[in-house]
């Protein structure tokens, strides 16, 4: 049996939820998306995550970003794959501002990444 992709789409996302023990507030502030719209997403209203929304899925929950939408399709990418991120990609910001803000501000990681961000803005 062949399932709508907006069914499907709402099926896996509380699925993540309840596998992660999270609200949908938890859910849209780990992957910085406003709180309506994965209210939205989760009763069909918007029919589609967007690509920004997939690589975040993708970096903090290793989740392949095909799995929303597509049914015989693995759940958890293996350990190995890297996330793959264009040069201008402001997700690539977000994620390296993420992590200073959640690593001490003195430390050389912290320094590290500091370096990161300046390269990337030039």
């Amino acid at each position: 049996m062949t399932t709508k992709p907006t069914t499907l789409l709402i099926k896996r996302l509380k699925q993540l939820l309840d596998e992660n023990h999270l609200t949908q507030g938890d859910f849209a502030q780990s992957i910085d998306m406003p709180l309506q719209r994965i209210r939205d997403l989760c009763i069909g209203r918007i029919q589609k995550l967007t690509m920004q929304e997939k690589r975040a899925i993708r970096a903090i929950y290793n989740i392949n970003p095909n799995w929303f939408d597509t049914e015989d399709v693995e759940k958890e990418l293996p350990s190995n794959t890297p996330v793959v991120i264009a040069k201008h990609d402001d997700f690539a910001v977000f994620i390296i501002a993420r992590l200073i803000t959640d690593l001490s501000k003195n430390g050389p990681v912290s320094q590290a990444l500091n370096a990161l961000i300046s390269d990337y803005r030039k």
